[in-house]
């Protein structure tokens, strides 16, 4: 679902938070073999805009999410139009 609203999207009305970059990266760095995955998430971030970890505004923005997908279940996704 994810990949789906990603490539639907224009690369400039894309970013992703500080916290989900760190996430990328990290998972990455847990399998440093893994050629293909490390060239798509450096080439995707290098692409988008990366937010910066403002949490005032992330728990208002959080807060709203978890209330209107958590419920449900739904994953909301790690890029997020901007």
């Amino acid at each position: 679902m994810v990949a789906k609203r990603v490539k639907a999207a224009p690369m400039a009305a894309l970013c992703v938070s500080a916290i989900t970059a760190g996430e990328l990266l990290f998972d990455l760095a847990k399998r440093p073999g893994a050629k293909r995955p490390d060239l798509v998430v450096r080439e995707f971030l290098r692409r988008v805009d990366t937010l910066p970890w403002d949490h005032h505004h992330h728990r208002a923005t959080l807060w709203d999410g978890a209330h209107r997908y958590g419920a449900s279940g739904q994953n909301t996704g790690a890029a997020q139009t901007c």
